[in-house]
């Protein structure tokens, strides 16, 4: 008989839902994004692990029951946003099990999420610069006060919808 020890601790750290490093993760867009939120969530989590040098080097640790697992930082963001291709989708999707045909349709849709997440996310920025030029303008003179405000309300209403998307995501 072999004596396990309980590993909860860190399977919570790493993949609880909304608050895991894997939930962190799929909220950031970049390393460095990543790397400030998981540094400043788990700095008082007895399963996580960064020196000072670590965090210069972008590495954190996990205390396993094993032992101290390093990680480095560098590609996760990117590589969290690979998607699976189109045909290993299309294999899930048409499988006869139940539970496999369910997971090809929760890929198929979260990969669709994040398309239109991303679309969002771009428009936004899109509208906050033209948002800033109509500030600048207004500023300058060159724009009338009443085009500004219509110009905002459009901008707000992108801002709106951004927002919503991010609190259904989360």
């Amino acid at each position: 008989f072999v004596n396990f020890q309980d590993n909860q601790d860190v399977l919570d750290m790493v993949a609880k839902a909304d608050t895991g490093i894997l939930s962190i993760l799929d909220c950031c867009a970049n390393d460095k994004a990543f790397a400030n939120e998981i540094y400043k969530t788990f700095k008082d989590d007895s399963c996580f692990g960064a020196s000072q040098d670590q965090v210069a080097q972008g590495k954190f640790i996990v205390r396993h029951y094993t032992g101290p697992v390093e990680y480095n930082l560098d590609g996760f963001a990117e590589k969290n946003k690979e998607e699976l291709p189109r045909e290993a989708v299309e294999l899930l999707l048409k499988s006869r099990n139940p539970f496999v045909k369910k997971l090809g349709t929760l890929i198929s849709h979260k990969e669709l999420c994040m398309k239109k997440i991303a679309s969002v996310n771009r428009e936004s920025e899109e509208l906050k610069l033209r948002l800033s030029k109509l500030m600048n303008q207004q500023r300058e003179g060159t724009s009338s006060p009443v085009k500004l405000r219509e110009r905002i309300h459009l901008a707000s209403v992108g801002w709106q919808f951004t927002e919503s998307i991010g609190q259904l995501m989360e």
